[in-house]
């Protein structure tokens, strides 16, 4: 779980919620590329999402997924990604 999970506004909603309202999620970078994806709740998985994790080399990487299906098979293929980051 990372910080960001662990923080609720007093009103009860968690700030990752107001990340993925703004079509961009952080999740903790996991032993395989489908391991962090996977991460992503269901309802906030969708053609055109933004997440940013930490890579096993300690950068910071920005992906964009670029495919309609997203399910877990789907969603933790490296290929229906494109990296923003360099």
């Amino acid at each position: 779980m990372s910080k960001v999970q662990l923080i609720t506004e007093e009103n009860g909603t968690k700030v990752e919620h107001h990340f993925a309202e703004n079509n961009h999620v952080f999740v903790e970078g996991k032993t395989t590329f489908r391991e962090t994806m996977c991460q992503v709740y269901d309802e906030f998985r969708h053609k055109g999402l933004y997440v940013t994790f930490i890579n096993e080399n300690s950068k910071v990487v920005t992906m964009y997924y670029n495919y309609e299906n997203t399910d877990d098979t789907n969603f933790g293929n490296i290929n229906n990604w494109k990296q923003i980051t360099l």
